[in-house]
Protein backbone atom coordinates (compact mmCIF):
# COMPACT_ATOMS: atom_id res chain seq x y z
CA UNK A 1 0.00 0.00 0.00
CA UNK A 2 1.18 3.41 -0.59
CA UNK A 3 0.60 5.99 2.04
CA UNK A 4 0.90 9.84 1.34
CA UNK A 5 0.85 11.80 4.20
CA UNK A 6 0.43 15.37 4.88
CA UNK A 7 2.63 16.23 2.17
CA UNK A 8 3.69 19.65 0.87
CA UNK A 9 6.40 20.73 -1.66
CA UNK A 10 7.58 23.95 -3.51
CA UNK A 11 10.29 24.93 -5.48
CA UNK A 12 13.21 26.89 -4.17
CA UNK A 13 12.86 30.82 -4.67
CA UNK A 14 9.08 29.90 -4.86
CA UNK A 15 6.64 31.42 -1.82
CA UNK A 16 3.95 29.36 -2.80
CA UNK A 17 3.80 25.92 -2.38
CA UNK A 18 2.57 23.64 -5.25
CA UNK A 19 1.43 20.92 -3.43
CA UNK A 20 -0.25 21.83 -0.40
CA UNK A 21 -1.38 19.07 2.62
CA UNK A 22 -1.93 16.35 0.19
CA UNK A 23 -3.12 13.29 1.93
CA UNK A 24 -4.23 9.99 0.69
CA UNK A 25 -3.70 5.74 0.40
CA UNK A 26 -3.55 3.72 -2.77
CA UNK A 27 -4.66 -0.21 -2.01
CA UNK A 28 -2.38 -2.84 -4.34
CA UNK A 29 -4.14 -4.11 -7.54
CA UNK A 30 -5.61 -0.35 -7.60
CA UNK A 31 -5.74 2.24 -10.51
CA UNK A 32 -5.57 5.91 -9.35
CA UNK A 33 -5.65 8.85 -11.93
CA UNK A 34 -4.85 12.21 -10.85
CA UNK A 35 -6.62 14.97 -13.00
CA UNK A 36 -6.86 18.67 -12.38
CA UNK A 37 -5.96 21.58 -14.58
CA UNK A 38 -2.19 22.77 -16.18
CA UNK A 39 0.08 23.30 -13.30
CA UNK A 40 -2.23 22.44 -10.45
CA UNK A 41 0.75 20.04 -9.67
CA UNK A 42 0.03 16.14 -11.15
CA UNK A 43 3.87 15.70 -12.57
CA UNK A 44 5.31 17.07 -9.47
CA UNK A 45 3.56 14.68 -7.05
CA UNK A 46 4.34 11.76 -9.32
CA UNK A 47 8.30 13.12 -8.86
CA UNK A 48 7.67 13.31 -5.03
CA UNK A 49 6.02 9.62 -4.81
CA UNK A 50 9.41 8.69 -6.54
CA UNK A 51 11.66 10.30 -4.58
CA UNK A 52 12.93 12.92 -7.30
CA UNK A 53 12.21 16.02 -5.35
CA UNK A 54 12.18 16.08 -0.94
CA UNK A 55 9.18 17.40 0.38
CA UNK A 56 9.08 20.63 2.19
CA UNK A 57 6.76 18.38 4.54
CA UNK A 58 4.89 15.37 5.16
CA UNK A 59 6.28 11.60 4.32
CA UNK A 60 5.29 9.29 1.53
CA UNK A 61 5.26 5.53 3.03
CA UNK A 62 5.09 2.28 0.71
CA UNK A 63 4.13 -0.55 2.81
CA UNK A 64 6.00 0.61 6.50
CA UNK A 65 8.87 1.90 4.53
CA UNK A 66 9.56 5.76 3.84
CA UNK A 67 10.31 6.36 0.21
CA UNK A 68 13.95 7.93 0.56
CA UNK A 69 13.85 11.38 -1.55
CA UNK A 70 17.55 13.00 -2.67
CA UNK A 71 18.44 14.39 0.16
CA UNK A 72 19.14 10.72 1.71
CA UNK A 73 20.16 8.54 -1.58
CA UNK A 74 22.97 8.96 -3.84
CA UNK A 75 21.00 7.78 -6.68
CA UNK A 76 16.93 8.93 -6.57
CA UNK A 77 14.37 6.88 -7.31
CA UNK A 78 13.25 3.70 -5.34
CA UNK A 79 13.13 0.32 -6.75
CA UNK A 80 10.16 -1.25 -6.15
CA UNK A 81 8.60 1.60 -8.18
CA UNK A 82 9.25 2.38 -11.83
CA UNK A 83 8.52 5.96 -13.08
CA UNK A 84 7.71 5.84 -17.12
CA UNK A 85 7.89 9.57 -17.97
CA UNK A 86 6.73 11.14 -21.02
CA UNK A 87 9.43 10.65 -23.12
CA UNK A 88 9.61 6.83 -21.95
CA UNK A 89 12.88 6.72 -21.25
CA UNK A 90 13.83 4.43 -24.12
CA UNK A 91 17.44 3.89 -25.64
CA UNK A 92 16.78 5.09 -29.06
CA UNK A 93 19.21 3.50 -31.31
CA UNK A 94 19.20 0.17 -29.62
CA UNK A 95 16.18 -2.90 -30.39
CA UNK A 96 13.18 -3.03 -28.66
CA UNK A 97 14.13 -6.47 -26.69
CA UNK A 98 17.84 -5.07 -26.17
CA UNK A 99 15.64 -2.25 -24.28
CA UNK A 100 13.15 -4.85 -22.61
CA UNK A 101 16.09 -6.66 -20.82
CA UNK A 102 17.65 -3.79 -19.39
CA UNK A 103 17.03 -4.65 -15.45
CA UNK A 104 17.81 -8.17 -16.08
CA UNK A 105 21.49 -8.01 -17.64
CA UNK A 106 22.62 -10.44 -14.44
CA UNK A 107 20.77 -13.19 -16.00
CA UNK A 108 22.00 -15.44 -18.21
CA UNK A 109 20.63 -15.56 -21.90
CA UNK A 110 18.62 -18.64 -21.08
CA UNK A 111 16.90 -17.06 -18.03
CA UNK A 112 15.89 -13.81 -20.09
CA UNK A 113 14.54 -15.71 -23.14
CA UNK A 114 11.61 -16.99 -21.51
CA UNK A 115 10.73 -13.50 -19.46
CA UNK A 116 10.87 -11.56 -22.97
CA UNK A 117 8.97 -13.46 -24.82
CA UNK A 118 6.38 -13.58 -21.47
CA UNK A 119 5.80 -9.56 -21.73
CA UNK A 120 6.22 -9.94 -25.82
CA UNK A 121 3.06 -11.87 -26.20
CA UNK A 122 1.15 -10.43 -22.92
CA UNK A 123 1.51 -6.93 -24.92
CA UNK A 124 1.39 -7.82 -28.40
CA UNK A 125 4.58 -6.20 -29.46
CA UNK A 126 6.01 -9.47 -30.80
CA UNK A 127 6.11 -8.29 -34.23
CA UNK A 128 8.02 -5.06 -33.08
CA UNK A 129 11.26 -6.89 -30.98
CA UNK A 130 13.79 -6.41 -33.53
CA UNK A 131 12.86 -2.77 -34.09
CA UNK A 132 14.76 0.26 -33.00
CA UNK A 133 13.21 2.45 -30.37
CA UNK A 134 13.30 5.10 -32.50
CA UNK A 135 11.27 3.54 -35.10
CA UNK A 136 8.15 3.00 -33.10
CA UNK A 137 4.76 4.27 -33.00
CA UNK A 138 3.75 6.53 -29.59
CA UNK A 139 1.67 3.52 -28.80
CA UNK A 140 4.22 0.64 -29.27
CA UNK A 141 6.85 2.98 -27.43
CA UNK A 142 4.29 3.19 -24.36
CA UNK A 143 4.04 -0.91 -24.61
CA UNK A 144 7.95 -1.21 -24.43
CA UNK A 145 8.26 0.86 -21.37
CA UNK A 146 5.67 -0.45 -19.40
CA UNK A 147 6.82 -3.93 -20.14
CA UNK A 148 10.66 -2.89 -18.99
CA UNK A 149 8.73 -1.44 -15.89
CA UNK A 150 7.42 -4.55 -15.10
CA UNK A 151 10.51 -6.80 -16.31
CA UNK A 152 11.90 -4.99 -13.34
CA UNK A 153 9.53 -6.51 -10.98
CA UNK A 154 7.93 -3.23 -10.16
CA UNK A 155 4.90 -3.07 -7.86
CA UNK A 156 4.15 0.22 -8.13
CA UNK A 157 3.60 2.14 -11.49
CA UNK A 158 3.97 5.79 -11.89
CA UNK A 159 2.74 6.92 -15.68
CA UNK A 160 2.70 10.50 -16.85
CA UNK A 161 0.32 11.36 -19.41
CA UNK A 162 0.73 7.91 -21.48
CA UNK A 163 -2.24 8.50 -23.40
CA UNK A 164 -0.95 11.89 -24.93
CA UNK A 165 -0.56 11.76 -28.85
CA UNK A 166 -2.23 8.41 -29.39
CA UNK A 167 -5.20 7.77 -31.41
CA UNK A 168 -8.55 6.84 -29.75
CA UNK A 169 -7.83 3.36 -31.29
CA UNK A 170 -4.90 3.05 -29.65
CA UNK A 171 -5.99 4.74 -26.44
CA UNK A 172 -8.63 2.28 -25.84
CA UNK A 173 -5.99 -0.78 -26.55
CA UNK A 174 -3.38 0.15 -24.25
CA UNK A 175 -6.45 1.42 -21.38
CA UNK A 176 -7.52 -2.51 -21.73
CA UNK A 177 -3.87 -3.79 -21.80
CA UNK A 178 -2.61 -2.09 -18.68
CA UNK A 179 -5.91 -2.77 -16.32
CA UNK A 180 -5.42 -5.83 -17.50
CA UNK A 181 -2.00 -6.08 -16.06
CA UNK A 182 -2.39 -4.30 -12.90
CA UNK A 183 -4.68 -7.03 -11.96
CA UNK A 184 -2.78 -9.54 -13.08
CA UNK A 185 0.02 -8.57 -11.66
CA UNK A 186 -1.53 -7.69 -8.22
CA UNK A 187 0.42 -4.50 -8.96
CA UNK A 188 -0.83 -0.46 -8.27
CA UNK A 189 -0.51 2.40 -10.92
CA UNK A 190 -0.87 5.93 -10.88
CA UNK A 191 -1.80 7.28 -13.92
CA UNK A 192 -1.39 11.30 -14.91
CA UNK A 193 -4.00 12.20 -17.29
CA UNK A 194 -4.43 15.32 -19.28
CA UNK A 195 -7.87 14.51 -20.87
CA UNK A 196 -10.23 14.30 -17.45
CA UNK A 197 -12.46 12.03 -19.43
CA UNK A 198 -9.77 9.28 -19.72
CA UNK A 199 -9.52 9.20 -16.18
CA UNK A 200 -13.54 7.95 -15.77
CA UNK A 201 -12.26 4.69 -18.11
CA UNK A 202 -9.19 3.61 -16.60
CA UNK A 203 -9.13 4.38 -13.12
CA UNK A 204 -11.00 2.58 -9.88
CA UNK A 205 -10.26 5.77 -8.25
CA UNK A 206 -9.42 9.35 -9.13
CA UNK A 207 -7.68 12.36 -7.59
CA UNK A 208 -8.86 15.68 -8.38
CA UNK A 209 -6.19 18.42 -7.62
CA UNK A 210 -7.12 21.90 -8.12
CA UNK A 211 -4.28 24.89 -7.37
CA UNK A 212 -2.26 22.49 -5.87
CA UNK A 213 -5.14 21.30 -2.86
CA UNK A 214 -6.53 17.29 -3.40
CA UNK A 215 -10.70 18.96 -4.17
CA UNK A 216 -11.90 15.54 -4.74
CA UNK A 217 -10.82 11.78 -4.05
CA UNK A 218 -13.67 9.11 -5.35
CA UNK A 219 -14.96 6.68 -7.84
CA UNK A 220 -15.09 7.38 -11.27
CA UNK A 221 -18.59 7.45 -10.93
CA UNK A 222 -19.17 9.65 -7.94
CA UNK A 223 -16.94 12.43 -9.29
CA UNK A 224 -19.05 12.92 -12.62
CA UNK A 225 -22.41 11.99 -11.23
CA UNK A 226 -21.51 13.88 -7.65
CA UNK A 227 -18.93 15.94 -8.08
CA UNK A 228 -17.88 18.89 -4.39
CA UNK A 229 -17.31 21.27 -6.56
CA UNK A 230 -18.14 23.45 -10.01
CA UNK A 231 -14.44 22.92 -10.93
CA UNK A 232 -14.61 19.28 -10.62
CA UNK A 233 -17.93 18.98 -12.11
CA UNK A 234 -16.54 21.08 -14.89
CA UNK A 235 -13.39 19.06 -15.32
CA UNK A 236 -15.52 15.96 -16.77
CA UNK A 237 -17.32 17.34 -19.31
CA UNK A 238 -20.30 19.90 -20.20
CA UNK A 239 -21.85 21.05 -17.18
CA UNK A 240 -25.51 23.28 -16.70
CA UNK A 241 -25.49 24.92 -13.04
CA UNK A 242 -28.69 26.39 -11.84
CA UNK A 243 -29.97 27.92 -8.63
CA UNK A 244 -33.36 26.95 -7.93
CA UNK A 245 -34.81 30.25 -8.52
CA UNK A 246 -33.73 29.92 -11.85
CA UNK A 247 -34.87 26.47 -12.67
CA UNK A 248 -38.02 27.20 -11.33
CA UNK A 249 -38.34 30.00 -13.87
CA UNK A 250 -36.58 27.97 -16.87
CA UNK A 251 -36.95 24.12 -16.65
CA UNK A 252 -39.54 21.51 -16.18
CA UNK A 253 -38.08 19.07 -14.02
CA UNK A 254 -38.14 17.74 -10.33
CA UNK A 255 -35.07 18.87 -8.90
CA UNK A 256 -34.91 16.08 -6.54
CA UNK A 257 -33.19 13.81 -8.73
CA UNK A 258 -30.29 15.95 -9.51
CA UNK A 259 -26.76 16.42 -7.54
CA UNK A 260 -26.75 20.03 -5.63
CA UNK A 261 -23.51 21.29 -5.03
CA UNK A 262 -23.85 24.31 -2.74
CA UNK A 263 -26.62 26.90 -4.08
CA UNK A 264 -26.65 25.20 -7.61
CA UNK A 265 -27.79 21.97 -9.27
CA UNK A 266 -25.90 20.19 -11.64
CA UNK A 267 -27.57 19.04 -14.85
CA UNK A 268 -25.75 17.57 -17.70
CA UNK A 269 -26.78 18.17 -21.08
CA UNK A 270 -28.03 14.06 -21.68
CA UNK A 271 -29.89 14.96 -18.56
CA UNK A 272 -32.00 17.80 -20.43
CA UNK A 273 -33.86 17.96 -23.74
CA UNK A 274 -35.66 21.18 -25.36
CA UNK A 275 -39.26 19.61 -23.91
CA UNK A 276 -37.41 20.18 -20.20
CA UNK A 277 -37.17 24.39 -21.16
CA UNK A 278 -40.12 26.41 -20.39
CA UNK A 279 -39.23 29.49 -20.99
CA UNK A 280 -38.22 31.17 -24.98
CA UNK A 281 -35.35 30.37 -26.08
CA UNK A 282 -32.59 31.05 -28.62
CA UNK A 283 -30.19 28.40 -30.92
CA UNK A 284 -26.85 29.05 -30.53
CA UNK A 285 -24.84 26.30 -32.40
CA UNK A 286 -24.21 22.58 -31.82
CA UNK A 287 -22.08 20.23 -31.32
CA UNK A 288 -22.10 17.22 -32.98
CA UNK A 289 -20.18 14.19 -30.93
CA UNK A 290 -21.43 11.12 -32.58
CA UNK A 291 -23.68 9.39 -30.46
CA UNK A 292 -25.14 12.55 -30.09
CA UNK A 293 -25.94 16.19 -30.54
CA UNK A 294 -25.59 18.41 -28.12
CA UNK A 295 -27.47 22.30 -28.78
CA UNK A 296 -26.32 25.25 -26.87
CA UNK A 297 -29.33 27.61 -26.27
CA UNK A 298 -30.47 30.90 -24.64
CA UNK A 299 -32.67 31.36 -22.84
CA UNK A 300 -33.76 34.22 -19.76
CA UNK A 301 -30.22 35.47 -20.06
CA UNK A 302 -28.21 32.22 -19.25
CA UNK A 303 -26.54 29.73 -21.95
CA UNK A 304 -27.46 26.05 -21.43
CA UNK A 305 -26.24 23.09 -22.92
CA UNK A 306 -29.04 20.35 -23.73
CA UNK A 307 -29.25 17.23 -25.90
CA UNK A 308 -30.93 17.86 -29.09
CA UNK A 309 -34.07 15.64 -29.82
Amino acid sequence: MLQINQLSFSYPNEAQDVLTNIDFSLESGKILAIVGPSGCGKTTLLKLIYGLLTPSQGDIKWHTEVIPNPKDVLVPGFSQMKFVEQDFNLMPYIKVYENMQQHILHLTEEEREPILKYWLDFLKIQHIETKKAKDLSGGQMQRVAIAKAFIANAELLLLDEPFSNLDTVTKSYLVSDLKRLIKTQSASAIVVVHHPEDALEIADEVLVLDKGHIAQQDTPQNVYKKPKSKTVASLFGLANFFTKEEANIILNLDLENFHQIDDYYLIRPHQLKVENIKTKYVALGELFLGYTTIQEIETSGKQIWITKT
